[in-house]
């Protein structure tokens, strides 16, 4: 199953800290709130959504320095957006098997009636699937997990790399220091 990266980039990334809005480009704003707006911007700057091609499948993940703290972000958005789906379901249900029994106590013909009585069957059934489901729009096949591993900092890498550059500078300051052999004959 071949997967499509669907990852939104904020023009303008921002981390809080302290009460003190900081942003990547160096500068801060002291003792300003954060707007909706930068908080909606950190927000798409840890969360990542990935959706197959044939679009079966959604995978969400949430990079954040507390794994434990990302995990419990991904149960609560899964069970948001499936709370919030099933709320407007049974909303417009509601207000559609409302005007279809309206519809039914004033229409004249059978047909009518018969195809007022098919689309009620269709709502009740979408608000009975509502109703039961928690799961209603996204199940979770895989549960969030917390990583092994942290998957930021490389730690090896940057030990490497500074060890790397640790012995050049070593090398070179030992190379241009010593002073060169003269030929002096006694």
């Amino acid at each position: 199953m071949e997967r499509t990266k669907k990852k939104l980039k904020p023009s303008f990334p921002v981390e809080h800290k302290n009460n003190e809005v900081q942003s990547t480009q160096g500068y801060s704003l002291p003792n300003k709130e954060p707007t909706s707006e930068d908080i909606y911007e950190t927000w798409l700057e840890v969360l990542s959504v990935e959706q197959s091609d044939d679009k079966k499948f959604v995978e969400l993940s949430i990079e954040h320095f507390s794994p434990t703290l990302a995990r419990d972000w991904l149960i609560l958005l899964v069970q948001d957006l499936n709370d919030a789906v099933r709320k407007r379901e049974l909303a417009d249900s509601e207000r559609a098997l409302t005007y279809f029994q309206n519809q039914l106590k004033t229409a004249s013909t059978v047909e009518i009636k018969e195809l007022t009585a098919t689309l009620m069957r269709s709502h009740m059934e979408s608000k009975m699937m509502a109703s039961i489901y928690p799961d209603y729009v996204f199940t979770t096949i895989d549960p969030p997990q917390i990583p092994e591993e942290p998957s930021k900092p490389k730690k090896l890498v940057i030990t490497l790399v500074f060890a790397t550059l640790g012995l050049l500078i070593t090398l070179s300051f030992l190379f241009y220091n010593i002073p060169p052999k003269t030929n002096a004959t006694l």
